[in-house]
């Protein structure tokens, strides 16, 4: 029998990868959008069901669908300018607690909510889950406490539950403002750019990994609880950003050290995923250079259909 799924922030670029895991997968897929939402990153994958929550019946459609799975990738604010709007980041508690009245009255099998690493604070080292969080940002700790929310309210209510905290994430169909897309367009422009020392260490994993294994992660009998999500292998952003430019064949000069560490700069983010390895399965993970020539690839087809329509 074909299951059911639905996504919240389907029309996000983390979001928009987990809805093509579950396309690829054989799922009824069922999607939350706004009135404003621009489906562009979905435009190509074909059987969606798409709700509005903007209509007043949309949590009425949503029972009537009857999901056996729930994950909730939608939030507001998550670009860095708007992480310390302390009342915009606790406004999406609201949807959150919709959605798990929805689950309780459904008897929905799994709910699926996508966290941060933010919610750890600042890292001095590889975190795993039994680490205390301690967020030092509004968004960090809205993230929190939806988890905390989600975690009281499924075992009250005896439903399996998962919380993704997700660490540093790139791919296609990114926000054009984030730094890799931002960098992969400069340098096929052969733009020189000033940067800071690249010291942090960040895991890096692709989105299309990402997204399957959360994919896997519905598909098991895990114990319910936190999951850490990254590539489980850490990489300072020079070694990064050095990585882009040789696959690019970029001229561009690159002034490491030129621009200060903002106040407060995260150097590390590193999550362990072992608890994932041993509840759900030894991932293989695509190689980096494979998911940045991947990357590459797509935002060089965006700039040339941008070239073509003007």
């Amino acid at each position: 029998m074909t299951k059911t799924v639905l996504i919240t922030g389907a029309t996000g670029f983390l979001g928009a990868h987990i809805v093509r895991s579950y396309s690829n997968s054989n799922y009824k897929i069922i999607c939350t959008r706004r009135n404003q939402s621009d489906l562009w990153r979905c435009a190509d994958i074909p059987n969606i069901s798409w709700i509005n929550i903007e209509q007043d019946n949309w949590k009425a459609k949503v029972v009537d669908e009857q999901p056996d799975i729930i994950i909730h990738s939608a939030w507001e604010g998550v670009i860095s300018d708007s992480r310390d709007n302390w009342k915009g980041q606790v406004n999406n508690l609201g949807f959150l607690f919709d959605l798990l009245l929805i689950a309780k009255e459904i008897c929905c099998k799994k709910f699926i909510g996508i966290g941060s690493q933010a919610e750890y604070g600042l890292l001095e080292e590889r975190v795993n889950e039994q680490v205390e969080a301690k967020p030092h940002t509004a968004y960090g700790l809205a993230k929190f406490l939806a988890m905390q929310s989600t975690k009281t309210f499924c075992n009250i209510h005896s439903i399996n539950w998962y919380w993704i905290r997700v660490f540093s994430v790139f791919g296609e169909y990114d926000n054009n403002n984030w730094l890799i897309p931002s960098l992969i367009k400069k340098l096929l422009n052969n733009q020189n750019m000033d940067l800071t020392g690249g010291e942090q260490k960040y895991d890096y994993v692709y989105a299309r990994d990402l997204a399957k294994m959360i994919l896997l992660l519905s598909q098991s009998a895990a114990d319910n609880g936190i999951y850490n999500l990254s590539s489980n292998s850490s990489i300072s952003l020079k070694s990064l950003i050095l990585e882009i430019r040789e696959i690019i064949c970029s001229k561009s000069v690159l002034n490491f050290g030129a621009v200060p560490y903002r106040a407060g700069q995260s150097m590390l983010m590193e999550g362990d995923c072992h608890k994932y390895f041993q509840q759900v399965t030894n991932f293989e993970y695509s190689p980096l250079n494979t998911g940045l020539q991947k990357t590459i690839d797509f935002y060089k087809e965006l700039i040339k259909q941008a070239n073509e329509s003007i």
